[in-house]
């Protein structure tokens, strides 16, 4: 957000800016970033399981695995989109 500023561009005015991982410092840069918070115990749950499939058919197709998300909206997200009638 610090290039973007530099840039001459405003967050959230011009431009919506989202994170990914919800890192501590979301919260605590201004504006407040809105981010994607993942579940790293289920992936590290998956990636096991993933890992331990392999070794038992190493010729299988690897699964597909769908992790939850949460989306954490904060002051970056920007304005409400307008929509032309």
């Amino acid at each position: 957000m610090v290039a973007i500023e530099q840039a001459g561009v405003r967050v959230p005015e011009d431009i919506a800016v989202t994170g990914f991982d919800n890192a501590d410092y979301a919260a605590t840069v201004i504006p407040a970033l809105t981010t994607v918070r993942q579940d790293p115990l289920g992936m590290g749950a998956a990636a096991a399981e993933a890992v331990l499939r392999m070794l038992e058919n190493p010729d299988a197709s690897p699964a597909a695995v769908l992790i939850h998300t949460e989306l954490i909206v904060c002051e970056s997200r920007g304005p409400a989109a307008s929509h032309a009638s």
